[in-house]
């Protein structure tokens, strides 16, 4: 086997017949890459179909979680730039869950690269929520940097729910 770009230039050497997988290195972040893989059989080699995926964008750097309430928390980054594709992304998006395996989540999102802010909304009250935010590359998949771990605040205690004279 052989793995080969778009246009049928190696990028791997010839792979023995145990070999399964290959693993390219030194890409560039948010691009394009075409592939195929060559079957060698005696003096004779097919080709596979081609298959393109974009690599992953670079995750927002400078994220941190900037305020966290009673039922919302903002994070924020260092925004993107335009220009080159290898730098940029097509959007960001913010997470909060439950669980460090975010599960289930709540979420916001924005394709304005200028943005450098996303708000979560409706958090349960003094509760504990997992945090990442992720940039979007061409294909439609994010890379996350998680954020610490942090607690909603509580809920401010009424007039009501005071009673008795303390002195």
């Amino acid at each position: 086997y052989q793995v080969l770009d778009g246009a049928g230039t190696p990028v791997s050497s010839v792979l023995g017949t145990g070999v399964s997988s290959f693993q390219e290195n030194a890409l560039t972040p948010n691009t394009s890459y075409t592939r195929k893989v060559r079957a060698w059989v005696c003096f004779a080699s097919g080709d596979s179909a081609t298959a393109s995926r974009a690599t992953l964008t670079k995750v927002p750097a400078s994220a941190q979680l900037l305020n966290v309430y009673e039922s919302s928390g903002t994070a924020g980054w260092a925004a993107y730039p335009a220009a080159p594709p290898s730098d940029t992304a097509g959007g960001y998006r913010l997470e909060a869950s439950l669980t460090s395996a975010f599960g289930a989540i709540l979420s916001s999102a924005t394709t304005s690269l200028a943005a450098s802010t996303l708000t979560v909304s409706a958090l349960d009250a003094n509760t504990t929520y997992y945090w990442r935010v992720g940039a979007l590359n061409t294909d439609g998949f994010y890379n996350y940097t998680l954020l610490p771990a942090t607690p909603t605040l509580a809920k401010p205690v009424g007039a009501s729910q005071v009673a008795g004279t303390f002195m």
